[in-house]
């Protein structure tokens, strides 16, 4: 519609436009995926009380972070946690780059594609780790069957509790050994490179899963944002690491990003893996 938020939004930011309609001439501008984060970017920015051109200057604030932290990685080969420390940013800016990406970032895009159509199998039991701006949980509760869903990150915006109260089981809590639920299903999308040691969680998710369940999750290499903490440098590392701890990958796709500014290439990599 003319009038609704993202369309305020792109009025405003030229930029946003430009990006915003180079993703709908790839894959659409009608999609589901679309239409949903379109509605919950507006119910964001009214429960917050941010304006459409507020909304375009915190996400356009965000993507120039981050090219001055890719810029600094091509030169140094460090992250930015290693140069100065973990900085912190104002959660909002943060969510809403997580939220406007999908609609402004091809891979984005299709990581939320292949978080759906991988998962649209689920009946079991599900954990959810890393809620962030809520915008992914949004969008397995479109394909998710299974009604038993518990949801875990270590900070929870009043938003999301707001938002997913009635919906899910929220547990305010890092993830840590499950293994007493025995999930049918984990997933952990854009999670592991903000963790010292990955590896662990990745054991104690594998631990935590019932005979046949499924692992789902994302890597990211070469990507230098503010709280990346690991580097995934060598798949080869991983994937031995996943037939360690019985851990058998049923689906992988890597997705490269191509910046301008970028000398390492920057990729995600999309896993399914399924217990043995």
């Amino acid at each position: 519609m003319k009038d609704s938020f993202i369309n305020q939004v792109l009025e405003v930011h030229r930029l946003i436009k430009y990006e915003y309609n180079r993703v709908c001439k790839r894959f659409g501008s009608e999609t589901l995926i679309h239409q949903t984060t379109e509605g919950f970017l507006s119910a964001y920015a009214h429960y917050f009380k941010l304006s459409p051109h507020q909304v375009g200057n915190q996400y356009l604030e965000f993507l120039s972070d981050y090219s001055k932290d890719l810029i600094t990685f091509n030169q140094t080969g460090k992250y930015p946690h290693e140069i100065a420390g973990i900085k912190n940013i104002p959660r909002t800016k943060y969510d809403l780059a997580l939220i406007l990406s999908i609609l402004c970032s091809p891979i984005r895009y299709q990581i939320i594609n292949l978080l759906i159509s991988q998962t649209s199998s689920l009946t079991r039991s599900v954990a959810v780790i890393g809620i962030g701006s809520g915008i992914d949980l949004e969008m397995l509760l479109l394909s998710l069957k299974s009604s038993n869903i518990i949801a875990y990150d270590i900070s929870l915006s009043d938003f999301t509790k707001f938002h997913f109260e009635k919906k899910v089981e929220l547990r305010e809590a890092a993830f840590e050994n499950e293994s007493s639920l025995n999930f049918g299903a984990v997933v952990a999308i854009e999670l592991l490179e903000h963790l010292h040691n990955p590896y662990k969680l990745i054991k104690e998710v594998a631990d935590s899963l019932s005979p046949g369940g499924h692992f789902i999750f994302t890597t990211a290499t070469n990507m230098p944002q503010f709280d990346h903490l690991y580097n995934f440098t060598n798949d080869d590392v991983l994937d031995n690491y996943l037939k360690e701890v019985g851990l058998r990958i049923t689906f992988k796709e890597e997705l490269f990003h191509h910046y301008m500014k970028e000398q390492a290439p920057s990729k995600n990599t999309f896993y399914v893996t399924t217990k043995f």
